[in-house]
Formats: C-alpha cells, structure tokens, sequence
C-alpha cells in the first residue's frame, strides 16, 4: 500500500517523464528560432508557386539599407616577412638604412599605404618559408603580402599555391637585365614566381705571394704539390653546419655530370661519381694538400677566416665573403673553384621577393613596392652595403669599381647554375655529408661510404 505522499511522487514522476521530450522539443525550436534570428533569411528569398493566384504585392513601406561604401582614402596596410638584415638597425645590419629609404621613396608615392615590416628568420622551423606554410592551411588570413625567401626553398612555396605568378606584373626589360640563372632559379613550370634580387656565387681565394698561378682543375692542384717546394694548401667545409660542405661537394658533382634527379623527377645521386670525388678528398688529405683541419670547418665563413688567418694559401669562399672584407683582401686574388672534371661549374644561389596575397589591390601595390627596391640605384646601394652580388646586369659596374674583378665576377653570373631546388635537397645534403666525414676520418672506404649516401637518398623516393 502507498501512502498518499508516496502516490503523489510517483505521479509527478510519470508526469516528468512524459513532459521531458516536450520540454525538448520546446528549447530546441527556441534554439533554432534565435539562429534564425541572428542569421536571417534575405527577404527576396525565392517562393515556391501555386496553383492559386497570388494577390498583387503590397508595396512596402519598410526602409532598405543602404549599399556599403567602401571609402578610397582608407588605408591599405601591407604586410611584409622580411629577413632580419633588411630590418635591424643599422648598427646591426649595414642594409637596413637602404631598406628604410626605399620604403620612405614608396610610401611618399602611395599616401594610403601602411607597411607592416615582420622580422622573421630566414630559415629553420621559425623562418620566413616554414611560418608560411604553417599558417597557410590554418589561418590563412594572417599570411604576409610579400615575402623575401632563398629560391632553393621555390618548391616547398610552390606546391603549397602560396606564389603568385609575376610573369607580365613586370616591365619584360627587367627580365632580360638579368643574368641566365637568376631567372631560371624563380620559374617553375614555365612561371615565373618570384623576382631575384640578390646572389652569391662560390670563388676560390688564394695567396698571391704563395700561388702565383691559380689551379683551374683538381688535378692541377695535385701536380703543384709534386713541383712546389712548399705546396699549397686548400681548404673547404667538410663537416655538418649549413650544408655547406655538402654544396662544396656538389661543385665536383656538377662539374663530373652528375645529377640529382632521375627523368621522372625522384631524387638520385650516382654512387660512382661520389665515390670519385670522395676518393680524391682522401687523397688530397693524404698528400698534405688538404690539411686536416677541414674536418673543423663547418661554413664558408669558416674557411674564409681560416684563411685569413693564414690557415691556407688557397680557400673556398664566396663573393660577399671577398667584397664584405676587401679592404683586408690586399695581396688576395681570386679565380673560379678548380673541380674535379673538364668542366667549370658555377653555382649561383639567389633570393627573391615574392608575393603572397591574393588580393587585387594589395597585389598592384606589392608589385609596385618590389619595383621600387629593384631600381637600380637601390639595388646597387644595397649590393655595396651587403657585399651581395645583383642579379641585374647593369648594376655590376656601380658596386664593383675594380674592372678585372668586375669582367670576372660577371662571367661567373653568365655562367652560373642555379643553386638545386629540390624539396629533398636538404636530406641529399646530409647523406653526402656524412660520406665526406666518414671517408675523412677512415671510418668507411670512399665506395662503402658513396653506396650508403645514394641508398640513403633513393629511400626519399
């Protein structure tokens, strides 16, 4: 038997439980009631016929807005990711006071424009390409305008659809002013997706009083060790760093024929042509001719203050190395690094404004911005400052006064490669550096040591 209390409970709970979906249901249409509300429905909303006549509509007396305005004076701010040397102050980056005075000479001509310059790295998981693809898929709303990027990186960019192709953005005059590779190193299946501004190309330094006649081949450098009484020495990278030991290598590979892609475009490396070129490091060190240290040398930077601190009478540096530091160059000549083939290879590598934004308006004006620091006396004052090579032809003579120097550093841009572009290279370039290293230090034969690196590399297919 249940108490009166006990029947009453038992009704309010049956009464819950069959009022529970009402309940519901009722939020529910609330809910949907208020999206509709915050999201309306536009009143020209197409109304399906009927058979019956509709009755003539009653014009309305309910004001309409207004069009949105969009106001020509309003400013436009366009953002640049530029490496830190174009924005440092000029204690710490001789650059930046060009870059302020173009910038000034661009805004003066474009009063709605605000520039937003980012610092960003230039390379590595923080750098400028890196943060790109990052925020791409993510928050593409926060991507850049333009970008300064290394065109080795083009791939990566590419693949992304991050570039927008500036073929005819361009006066074609400036494309034909500049040397072969640096045009080559932006286009990608016939587009062109970026605009060099800067290069850098290896040379060979050497002690004029100690060589009196630069070695053009490999084995002419071999031959001066038999002759000389007191033999030359060379020095290169040939330790893990930047790659650059790898792309010290990669002169002789080039130089041999030697290539990096099979025809279907998967990265290759030929064991045989490694192995040429290892066995030769072995024993250019075995001579002397090579001195151990190398094995401390991780940059060009490296090399180059090791020989000027007289670690070598012969070094493999680069251009910007040699301007930057020309007034320490007395007595220092230079010529084309001696390979290891019949060939001279030339490896140039560049950098390039790109832009990234899809908007019309900020487009035009990103491509007017890229004009500005690319005329001439811009690029020649940057080019001074920096010690980089430009990329435009004419230029050449306003930063470089030293005639012979001049002829020899423009047939060097004639006849440059441009540096690989592969979205693998940077794994190629550890393979082959632990090659070099093994070989040197007599852990591994230059064959074992030339087999291992090509697996290493066929396994990025």
């Amino acid at each position: 038997m249940y108490s009166d209390v006990e029947r009453a409970s038992q009704t309010r709970r049956r009464e819950g439980r069959e009022f529970g979906p009402l309940a519901a249901a009722f939020v529910l249409l609330l809910l949907l009631g208020g999206c509709a509300y915050l999201t309306p429905e536009p009143s020209n909303a197409a109304v399906v016929p009927t058979a019956t006549r509709s009755p003539e509509p009653t014009p309305s007396n309910t004001p309409q807005p207004l069009p949105t305005r969009v106001d020509p004076n309003a400013p436009i701010t366009l953002t640049l990711w530029l490496p830190p040397e174009m924005v440092l102050s000029e204690e710490e980056s001789p650059g930046s006071p060009i870059v302020r005075a173009w910038n000034a000479h661009y805004l003066a001509a474009h009063s709605r424009v605000r520039l937003n310059l980012v610092p960003k790295a230039a390379y590595g998981p923080g750098g400028i390409v890196s943060m790109v693809l990052a925020t791409q898929p993510v928050v593409p709303a926060r991507l850049p305008d333009v970008i300064v990027f290394d065109t080795a990186e083009l791939p990566r960019l590419a693949e992304a659809g991050v570039l927008q192709p500036l073929d005819d953005a361009l006066p074609a005059s400036l494309w034909q002013g500049m040397y072969p590779f640096a045009v080559d190193a932006v286009t990608l299946d016939g587009q062109r997706l970026g605009v060099p501004y800067h290069a850098d190309v290896d040379v060979l330094a050497y002690d004029r009083d100690m060589v009196p006649e630069p070695p053009e081949t490999w084995d002419a450098l071999l031959t001066m060790r038999q002759e000389d009484e007191q033999p030359p020495t060379l020095i290169f990278p040939a330790t893990g760093s930047d790659g650059s030991a790898a792309d010290a290598f990669m002169v002789h590979y080039l130089a041999l024929g030697g290539r990096l892609t099979e025809e279907n475009g998967r990265p290759f490396l030929d064991s045989g042509i490694a192995a040429r070129i290892l066995r030769s490091y072995r024993s250019a060190m075995d001579a002397g001719i090579v001195p151990e240290a190398v094995r401390r040398l991780r940059t060009r930077e490296d090399c180059w203050g090791a020989f000027l601190d007289g670690g070598a009478s012969l070094a493999g540096t680069t251009a910007r190395l040699y301007h930057q530091d020309q007034a320490l160059a007395a007595g220092i000549g230079y010529a084309p690094l001696p390979t290891m083939g019949t060939e001279m290879a030339t490896v140039a590598r560049s950098w390039a404004w790109g832009v990234t934004t899809r908007d019309p308006t900020k487009r035009d004006l990103a491509v007017e911005y890229i004009t500005t620091a690319l005329e001439a006396e811009r690029v020649a004052a940057w080019a001074t400052a920096t010690g980089y090579v430009p990329t435009q032809r004419e230029v050449l003579p306003a930063v470089i006064e030293d005639a012979p120097y001049r002829r020899f550093l423009g047939d060097q841009m004639e006849q440059a490669r441009p540096y690989p572009r592969l979205k693998d290279y940077g794994a190629i370039q550890a393979a082959v550096v632990r090659a070099i290293e093994d070989v040197l230090d007599g852990l591994a034969t230059p064959e074992r040591a030339a087999i291992t690196a090509a697996a290493s590399v066929m396994r990025l297919r």
